[in-house]
């Protein structure tokens, strides 16, 4: 280790001051040794070879690079898009509010050092143990990344994002094991349940705590954590987080101070994402617009309940909603799953109807239906899918103190409207579906952005792919920016096709590609135009709710300063487009311009090409 000293010292032969002086060290001169087992010396190597007085000494550390905030926030983000895009994460997924939680909590999302005690590094408090466990197993996901990564503050998240998903994996699996949950409808942890295990560096650890408050919640945590479960890294976040001086908590005071501090984070994350990614930041649009609702409403009133005979053949028809096959035949298989896809494919809504997860019937598999929303929150729309853990999941239906309540299917073995902790949600999620319309103006579609009709937005994509590469999919420029749009790395990173930190060089090499809709290279990409159109859809849906979020476009916008502001972002981001609003011109390398790019397609939608309302 690296000390500097603190004021002119001896160098003796032995750790005492009553040994011969073999030289001295001057004030502010740094030293490298290791301290002796007291801790009370220091056996320097260099400059001299010595026995230093400790006290007369202080830890030198490097100097560490400051975390870039905003530019930490979006990787989380990123590594949650790109994570869950690969087959086998779900439905153990990534979020990135829990990543960003975790270095709050952590760091503060600073960028330390390792310590005496402890060699985890960066925002994220990554350990080598960690990053080992996540180069060796993370098969694509660590492609590209080496040791040395461990201790860059940004790119470190790639490790964390794949320690989430592995904790949680092996959480479901321990439940899984013991028989609580069935393996076609595992397990479900919360992020409570992945912090612990985080913390504690042990999935069996966080269980057998949170299995300790249900049954005997006043017995004293250290009764809990016992060896083997009382591992080194588990007694110091204790120590930091939970206990205070004097006799060690209960179990239900660990926990609840564990589950307050990753709230209190969680909050706090979803405010970082909101300043740093707003474009990230799903939007509801139309709060009410749930039509799915009513048909859970009327079957509600129904009185559907499984425990009535006449009521057997209705439940096993929800089963026809959903990919369970063979059909069950036994309203004993669980079916608040199945219910759910019944509701959204009886809503009257072709968006809600194709929304349908696979693997419908398995609660799990509602974690990546529509957006996902911020929890802890206390603005959810009525109608949001909740997924509960263990295995659960129904449509939310209002708050009373800590309990939420839920309209779903296989609740009490019927339809009904229940309360449950809110300490067991584990995803909100949305579908925003189309705001309804004057019957003067044009209907947006589930294929259009924003309010402009299907006739606008292809006309848009026509004259903006005419811009940018002649209209022709198979295009790359001297950049190495390529397809119809000329999407770069980092639009492509974006839209979850390579990952995140690749360059446009790097777009050459498959290692880089995420294998998503089956585009595993940069040939595939090219060759593949729904690929490049669906891209296309979602990367342009960002820029339109971003820039809808900060006031610069409005739902009453017209289709010309829409296009205009969507071209823009295009070419320079959301940035680009917000300077363009406020009077400043940004070009590209090319020397292009947001200004040329707003009025050009401005006018191709019937505008001015100037800023219109």
């Amino acid at each position: 280790m690296k000390y500097r000293a603190t004021t002119t010292t001896s160098v003796r032969a032995e750790p005492s001051h009553d040994a011969q002086a073999t030289g001295s060290i001057e004030k502010n001169i740094e030293l490298e040794g290791t301290p002796s087992p007291e801790g009370t010396w220091i056996l320097a190597d260099r400059p001299v070879a010595g026995w230093v007085d400790k006290a007369d000494c202080e830890e030198a550390r490097d100097e560490r690079e400051p975390v870039q905030r905003d530019g930490f926030v979006q990787r989380c983000v990123i590594a949650e898009w790109t994570c869950n895009a690969v087959d086998g994460i779900s439905p153990w997924l990534v979020v990135a509010d829990y990543l960003i939680a975790r270095a709050i909590i952590a760091t503060g999302i600073a960028n330390p050092a390792p310590t005496d005690s402890s060699d985890a590094v960066g925002p994220l408090h990554v350990t080598s143990a960690e990053w080992s466990d996540f180069l060796e197993h993370g098969g694509v996901l660590a492609e590209g990344y080496s040791a040395t990564d461990r201790d860059h503050p940004i790119r470190q998240v790639a490790g964390a994002a794949f320690r989430m998903h592995r904790d949680a994996r092996r959480l479901s699996e321990l439940r899984v094991a013991a028989g609580a949950t069935p393996a076609d409808d595992p397990f479900i942890p919360t992020l409570l349940h992945v912090f612990l295990a985080n913390l504690s560096g042990s999935p069996e650890t966080a269980l057998a705590i949170l299995d300790a408050e249900a049954r005997e919640p006043d017995l004293s945590i250290d009764k809990v954590l016992e060896p083997p479960l009382a591992s080194p890294l588990l007694l110091e976040a204790r120590e930091r987080f939970f206990t205070p001086a004097g006799p060690a908590k209960s179990v239900r005071a660990f926990v609840a101070g564990a589950r307050a501090a990753l709230d209190a984070a969680l909050e706090q994350a979803a405010r970082e994402i909101q300043e740093h990614m707003p474009e990230a930041v799903p939007v509801v649009s139309a709060p009410s617009a749930a039509p799915w609702l009513e048909v859970a409403k009327a079957a509600k009133s129904a009185g559907i309940d499984e425990r009535d005979p006449r009521c057997t053949g209705t439940i096993l028809d929800y089963f026809d909603a959903t990919d369970f096959r063979p059909r069950p035949t036994s309203v004993t298989t669980p079916w608040c799953g199945a219910f759910a896809a019944h509701c959204m494919k009886a809503s009257g809504n072709v968006t809600a109807a194709a929304s349908i997860p696979k693997g419908a019937a398995a609660a799990a598999s509602w974690k990546l239906w529509g957006i996902g929303l911020p929890w802890p929150s206390t603005h959810i729309p009525e109608g949001a899918v909740v997924v509960l853990s263990p295995n659960h999941v129904g449509f939310f239906s209002g708050f009373a103190g800590d309990r939420v309540f839920l309209l779903g299917g296989n609740q009490s073995d019927r339809v009904d409207r229940t309360p449950f902790p809110q300490s067991q949600i584990v995803a909100v999620r949305w579908l925003d579906l189309v705001p309804a319309q004057d019957s003067d103006a044009a209907l947006p579609v589930r294929d259009s952005v924003g309010t402009l009709s299907n006739a606008q937005w292809a006309a848009y994509l026509d004259k903006l792919g005419e811009m940018e590469s002649g209209n022709n999919y198979g295009a790359v420029n001297r950049l190495g920016y390529c397809g119809r749009w000329q999407f770069g790395a980092a639009a492509l990173a974006d839209a979850g096709y390579v990952r995140a930190g690749t360059s446009n060089r790097n777009l050459l090499s498959p290692a880089a590609w995420t294998g998503k809709d089956g585009v595993s290279s940069r040939a595939d990409w090219l060759s593949r135009r729904d690929a490049q159109n669906a891209a296309m859809l979602v990367y342009t849906r960002a820029h339109y709710n971003g820039l809808l979020r900060s006031g610069e476009l409005l739902l009453s916008s017209s289709p010309a300063r829409i296009a205009g502001l969507l071209a823009a972002a295009h070419l320079m981001g959301l940035g680009g487009a917000r300077q363009l609003v406020d009077g400043a011109i940004a070009h590209d390398a090319n020397g292009t311009t947001t200004l040329k790019y707003y009025r050009l397609l401005s006018v191709a939608l019937g505008g001015t090409g100037r800023l219109e309302a």
